[in-house]
């Protein structure tokens, strides 16, 4: 099965061992994100720091990015999306658009849970 990972469950992934690392790690499963996903894990580097060990960190980190594959979204799936984000939340829009271009579904969650 194919999915876009949200930063927050990726984030999620790294602050727990727990469902959430397992179903990023899943064999069977293959992960696509925008460029933003690890540019966004760099912003919070520091805040993630203090919550888990940096050992930790780079491990999952390093598992993720073989997971993950990043792509860039193009228009006219940027526009698109940017138009459905304004509703919610207009960072989310690579995601989105992301996810109509390859016509996958998103694995994400409502809130910033995370506390990131």
């Amino acid at each position: 099965m194919k999915l876009v990972i949200d930063t927050n469950k990726l984030i999620a992934s790294l602050l727990r061992n727990g469902k959430t690392r397992r179903i990023l790690l899943h064999p069977d499963l293959e992960f696509y994100a925008p460029p933003y996903v690890f540019e966004e894990i760099e912003e919070h580097r520091d805040k993630l720091l203090r919550k888990v060990p940096k050992r930790l960190f780079e491990a999952v980190m390093k598992e993720a990015k073989k997971k993950i594959h990043v792509v860039e979204p193009v228009e006219p799936y940027t526009s698109k999306a940017k138009a459905l984000a304004n509703d919610f939340d207009p960072d989310d829009y690579p995601f989105i658009a992301l996810a109509l271009q390859l016509d996958i579904p998103i694995w994400t969650i409502a809130s910033k849970a995370t506390g990131i």
